[in-house]
């Protein structure tokens, strides 16, 4: 085995492992939350976190894939990261502005507005966050290490605030406080950051990133489209029992992110030569193809019993959602990979044109269904719409 080889088989068992135990660490949170909280409480909870996660994407403003590509090709330096930071904290202010006025629009609720505006300072915090310098590296302990501390520090301050029934705003504050643990491990630890190099322009960052943010943010809004509208539709009643179902299907959903992240730097390189980059994906797609298929067989068989052993029986309607949205998990599971590989490829129209089309029909499809007042048709139709990205991203690299 090379040396490459067991840098990579190291890097994947510390990000499956962190992940295992991560996942377990939020899931606990989730329970925590799902028991405590009533269906009403819970589903406002997720749709802050929602909301908060899309501002997040713009925060990022594309600009973490960026950063892999030249710190990965040798291009990165203490300059470009400054420009990034930047960008990021102006960002940062506008996403706490949208995250609440949505938040508000979806709820009409003014006594959520505080809440809603702690849970986003967390976008500001991220704003800081330089990941990519670690990750461009391979030195991925890193992510293991920053993402075990924030969720420990969230579940820990979760259990006291559910003790003493004290409502969402000290869960925001939790919120917040563990960003600031899993923003700070990757400043302390990251010491290629701070080496000087030849200095970028603010507009030819800008530049970089806008494809890349464009795209992360259409293609994040189309895979959660069905809760995003469900919110803005009014359908407050369902949010809670559809929420319980997502982050059951979190658990597999992060479990393979820790794969993709293992794989990221090696599709950097090559990422200018397309044979290569093909010869890799069809290398890993029947890894992701037999995690699809157990993942889907559990949840079709086992999922109503699970949701009612994790999170009681208030959840009445989740056990007939569960099946159906781990198809469209498996679907956007498969559509990760090649996703992934256009991320950090120069190919940024193809990134951005898949993107928009897959963001526009999902919108089309969601908006209609909820129109006509048939929310049990939500999954089938999220399972068209990732069904058309899958098979637009695959052909890209498939065609001769």
């Amino acid at each position: 085995m090379s040396a490459t080889d067991q840098k990579f088989y190291k890097n994947f068992a510390s990000l499956v492992f962190s992940n295992f135990f991560v996942q377990g660490l939020r899931f606990l949170t989730v329970i925590l939350l799902g028991r405590n909280l009533n269906q009403d409480q819970f589903g406002i909870y997720n749709y802050i976190l929602l909301l908060v996660g899309l501002c997040a994407i713009l925060v990022e403003f594309g600009l973490k894939n960026y950063g892999i590509r030249e710190f990965a090709q040798g291009r990165g330096n203490w300059n470009l990261t400054k420009k990034i930071i930047s960008i990021r904290l102006v960002v940062s202010l506008i996403g706490v502005l949208i995250a609440t006025g949505f938040c508000f629009q979806a709820f009409r609720n003014i006594n959520l507005i505080l809440p809603t505006l702690i849970f986003s300072f967390s976008l500001v915090v991220d704003a800081f966050l330089v990941d990519f310098v670690s990750i461009a590296d391979e030195r991925l302990h890193l992510q293991a290490i920053a993402q075990t501390l924030q969720a420990a520090v969230f579940l820990g301050c979760v259990y006291v605030v559910m003790q003493l029934k004290w409502g969402l705003i000290p869960i925001a504050i939790a919120f917040t406080f563990s960003h600031i643990f899993w923003v700070a491990i990757y400043v302390l630890k990251t010491r290629k950051l701070f080496v000087a190099g030849p200095s970028v322009t603010m507009t030819s960052v800008v530049k970089s990133g806008l494809p890349f943010l464009i795209a992360s943010f259409l293609a994040t809004m189309a895979f959660q489209l069905d809760i995003f509208l469900l919110g803005q539709f009014h359908y407050d009643f369902l949010l809670g029992d559809y929420s319980a179902c997502l982050k059951l299907l979190a658990i597999p959903l992060g479990i393979v992110g820790s794969f993709l992240s293992s794989v990221q730097p090696k599709l950097a390189r090559v990422s200018h030569e397309k044979l290569k980059l093909r010869a890799l994906l069809l290398h890993y797609v029947g890894y992701l193809l037999i995690f699809i298929s157990l993942m889907c067989i559990t949840c079709w068989f086992f999922g109503p019993d699970i949701i009612r052993l994790f999170f009681g029986l208030k959840f009445a309607v989740a056990p007939f959602y569960i099946g159906p949205l781990s198809l469209v998990t498996g679907v956007f599971i498969l559509t990760l990979l090649p996703l992934y590989a256009l991320s950090v490829s120069t190919d940024t129209k193809t990134l951005v044109r898949i993107s928009f089309v897959n963001f526009v029909l999902g919108a089309i499809v969601i908006s209609s269904i909820l129109s006509m007042k048939r929310p049990e048709w939500l999954p089938w139709g999220m399972l068209l719409v990732q069904s058309v990205c899958a098979v637009q991203t695959w052909r890209h690299y498939l065609k001769k």
